[in-house]
């Protein structure tokens, strides 16, 4: 039979203590968790939904530059892709039943 190391023994008694020490005080500790979860869903709302309101994103006045061949090879892919969406299938498949 191997017995436990010192350092496991400590460990399990520091776990076990810890575990003592919330669970006399489990309102408090409850408390003190729901207090974090207030303090960071402000600090989450704050920086995701306040904070972009009132910044004005800054809009220089240049244009988008789209050159033709560009266009036109997005064109004549969407064409392709038309036109095979439009040939019937020429698969027959089995009745199953």
């Amino acid at each position: 039979m191997k017995l436990p190391t010192c350092t496991k023994v400590f460990k399990i008694f520091r776990l076990k203590k810890i575990c003592l020490y919330f669970g006399r005080r489990a309102f408090l500790f409850l408390l003190c968790v729901i207090l974090a979860e207030v303090i960071s869903g402000a600090f989450l709302y704050y920086k995701y939904a306040f904070l972009p309101e009132i910044e004005t994103p800054q809009i220089d006045g240049s244009t988008l530059n789209f050159s033709e061949s560009d266009y036109h090879g997005i064109l004549e892919e969407w064409q392709k892709r038309e036109e095979k969406l439009q040939e019937p299938a020429d698969e027959n498949y089995e009745n199953p039943f």
